[in-house]
């Protein structure tokens, strides 16, 4: 997070201007923690001036110190609480900690702050997936997609959560999109090829999942998924073969056998 150039402030002390710019010097060099030093010494001559505490929460976010850098975007909050932006650091910085309530709640706060930032919809959806509220997840991956509708991940994402909910048609009707775009680089073949067999495709899933296997013979699981497809398509010699792999790998299957 480069700490960039200071903007014009009217309340800001020459003193706490020369630590501010000596912060962005050290930022340069990649010294964060003293940048943070400077920072700190430039809040105690200037403490009510926001982008300080903004930087500051910055150069914290770059050494890994989440804690310090939540306190100090905390306080930008009270100093200017109509920036959306500094909410959508914030929860960020809780993804990174794994509290995904509290990232939520934050980037929340910054829709309702700035509902034209669009962008935000992936923040929240995110959120939510983690979070395993995967009907909500599908709802705002898709207002995201009004207005991103290239980005893969995000497709990707909802996909998932359409097969977390048990829509597999949905399901599939997104990976059909996505392996279509780039099958060379499709990253779910797996959940394709399950999504499929769900919807009683059965001969797309085993082609889906045969690709799948090639790449990751030790997944047990889709080369179950497999065998039932083959022996749906009466392909028996087929589906034989992928049990015999499954019990090589792992004898104690009992329920599989």
């Amino acid at each position: 997070m480069m700490l960039g150039a200071l903007p014009a402030q009217a309340y800001m002390s020459p003193e706490a201007t020369s630590l501010y710019q000596q912060a962005c010097t050290y930022e340069y060099k990649q010294d964060f923690k003293s940048a943070a030093a400077a920072l700190e010494k430039a809040i105690v001559l200037s403490g009510n001036e926001p982008q300080l505490y903004t930087k500051l929460a910055g150069a914290y976010t770059e050494l890994g110190e989440y804690d310090k850098a939540l306190a100090a975007y905390a306080k930008v909050t009270e100093l200017r609480p109509t920036d959306a932006f500094i909410y959508v650091s914030m929860g960020s910085i809780y993804e990174h900690k794994g509290d995904y309530k509290a990232a939520l709640d934050s980037y929340n706060k910054a829709m309702i702050l700035f509902p034209e930032y669009k962008f935000n919809y992936l923040n929240i959806a995110n959120a939510q997936y983690q979070l395993k509220d995967y009907k909500s997840a599908t709802e705002t991956y898709n207002k995201f997609l009004e207005t991103y509708s290239q980005h893969k991940e995000a497709r990707e994402s909802l996909a998932a959560s359409y097969l977390m909910i048990g829509d597999a048609e949905k399901a599939v009707t997104e990976y059909d999109k996505l392996y279509a775009a780039d099958p060379n680089n499709f990253n779910d073949l797996d959940k394709y090829g399950y999504a499929l067999f769900c919807t009683k495709d059965y001969a797309k899933s085993s082609d889906i999942l045969a690709k799948y296997i090639e790449k990751r013979p030790d997944d047990l699981n889709s080369r179950s998924i497999l065998a039932l497809a083959y022996q749906e398509q009466d392909k028996n010699d087929l589906a034989y073969a992928q049990y015999q792999e499954i019990f090589t790998q792992k004898p104690d299957l009992h329920a599989v056998r």
